[in-house]
């Protein structure tokens, strides 16, 4: 969040998982970058400020504990990224 904001977590046990919401007042995500957000090298940043891996590799350590990850954003209100694991019974 460039020029400020806040950033909330989270957390929900359901029946069989628990969620870890992570949620931002940040500028959003556009919906036509919402569906390569998590392949490796992909930025939006134009000074190259990132490499474009941070979200390919939670994605992959999400999926390798049998998980998965939920986006919703709006551009200029913020993120909201939801991490489902499932619960150890």
């Amino acid at each position: 969040m460039p020029i400020g904001g806040k950033l909330s977590i989270s957390t929900r046990n359901q029946a069989s998982t628990v969620e870890i919401e992570f949620k931002d007042t940040g500028c959003g995500i556009a919906n036509e970058n919402i569906d390569r957000i998590f392949e490796p090298f992909f930025t939006t940043k134009l000074d190259w400020k990132g490499t474009g891996l941070g979200l390919s590799i939670c994605y992959d350590i999400v999926k390798n504990h049998n998980g998965s990850i939920r986006v919703s954003s709006k551009v200029g209100e913020g993120t909201i990224f939801t991490v489902i694991l499932p619960s150890k019974e």
